[in-house]
């Protein structure tokens, strides 16, 4: 397993468009409303997967990092990734579990340069995993939610657990 580099699998746009707005947000999270006026929309957010170190040699550690499309723009990303699904090179889905850990009340206020993140792991890393290219899930932050579908470049067992949304800009 890797101790000391970082692997970033790379960027996927979500399908729509981010309606600008700002929250003063302490220490980057807040409890709101998914309806207020400046929440994430699809097409406004990219997201992205990377490989961390891990503390261990039980699991791997990833991270999926949001951030907005547009330079300036603000809007706030709730939740915690829901439906995640592993994909293989043809499309087909992967045999493996997830759950989350993480809550679907979490608000972070993200821009291009502040993104937000979600730790996920994976159990078993110097076993032969799932070979997967892709992950789809989608983020709560409207009636119909955010779509999103990221390349993933590693191999996975699983359950994988999904954590809590964190970072963002911080006032």
């Amino acid at each position: 397993m890797m101790a000391n580099r970082t692997k970033t699998f790379g960027i996927a746009a979500a399908t729509g468009t981010i309606a600008a707005g700002a929250l003063l947000a302490g220490a980057g999270a807040a409890q709101a409303n998914p309806s207020d006026t400046n929440t994430c929309q699809p097409g406004q957010v990219m997201a992205y997967a990377e490989e961390v170190p891990s503390d261990s040699t039980q699991h791997a550690n990833y991270v999926v990092s949001f951030k907005t499309t547009e330079p300036g723009t603000q809007c706030l990303l709730t939740g915690t990734p829901k439906d995640l699904t592993f994909h293989d090179a043809s499309g087909a889905e992967l045999p493996v579990d997830s759950y989350s850990t993480g809550s679907e009340n979490t608000q972070v206020l993200i821009d291009s340069t502040h993104p937000a993140q979600v730790e996920v792991q994976a159990p078993n890393p110097q076993e032969q995993g799932e070979p997967a290219t892709t992950a789809s899930f989608t983020m709560s932050n409207s009636t119909d939610g955010v779509p999103f579908s990221i390349a993933w470049k590693a191999d996975l067992n699983g359950p994988v657990e999904i954590g809590s949304l964190t970072g963002g800009v911080v006032s």
